[in-house]
């Protein structure tokens, strides 16, 4: 079942890169933009989001960059406790329309930029405990910066949890590497796999 959506990719990339059309536009088909997207870069952190959340029931948490409403429902349920209270006082999403995450209870609504000083568009210094970054590192042409502004979301005792997909990964190379975002920020120093030992 999950190598449905790399089955689809192959014909469709074939017919967008002769003719140069909008990968976007073709990936977006049938929803299968979607599916890759999860297939990619998702994974099972229930027990982190559970153990976080019992050390600090009244976590403050912001995901940055919405990713898919199956995931962020899974976020959620995490951060519940087993009578199904909240293990968070507030839990804020962005880049998120409210009418794709139906299944998200108890949640706020915002917008954010991370390119920009997030101060200047309603955040606050020190204001979160757990901020997730969902895949919007990878679409900055600074990342240095990006993580700056983050930063000072972030509680004293907070965590960052970053949720990119690695290249190193064949289906990540046949299918980001086409998505103009993803090289948003190639002249930004980033380091390939082959580079990481070094770094």
């Amino acid at each position: 079942m999950q190598q449905k959506p790399l089955q689809r990719f192959v014909p469709i990339s074939v017919r967008f890169f002769p003719a140069k059309k909008d990968p976007y536009d073709a990936l977006a088909t049938d929803g299968i933009l979607e599916k890759l997207s999860k297939f990619i870069s998702e994974y099972d952190g229930s027990k982190f989001f559970y153990v976080i959340g019992h050390f600090r029931p009244s976590l403050r948490v912001v995901k940055l960059g919405a990713g898919s409403d199956a995931a962020t429902s899974k976020i959620s349920q995490s951060l519940r406790h087993d009578k199904g209270q909240n293990l968070f006082s507030r839990y804020v999403l962005t880049d998120a329309a409210k009418s794709q995450l139906k299944s998200v209870a108890d949640v706020e609504f915002a917008s954010a930029n991370i390119k920009r000083d997030l101060a200047d568009q309603g955040f606050g210094d020190e204001e979160f405990d757990l901020i997730i970054g969902a895949r919007v590192l990878h679409r900055t042409t600074d990342v240095v910066r990006s993580l700056s502004n983050i930063q000072k979301l972030l509680s004293p005792e907070g965590r960052l949890l970053v949720q990119e997909p690695s290249l190193g990964l064949l289906r990540a190379k046949l299918i980001l590497e086409n998505l103009p975002s993803w090289w948003s920020g190639q002249d930004g120093g980033r380091l390939d796999e082959h580079s990481w030992p070094m770094a």
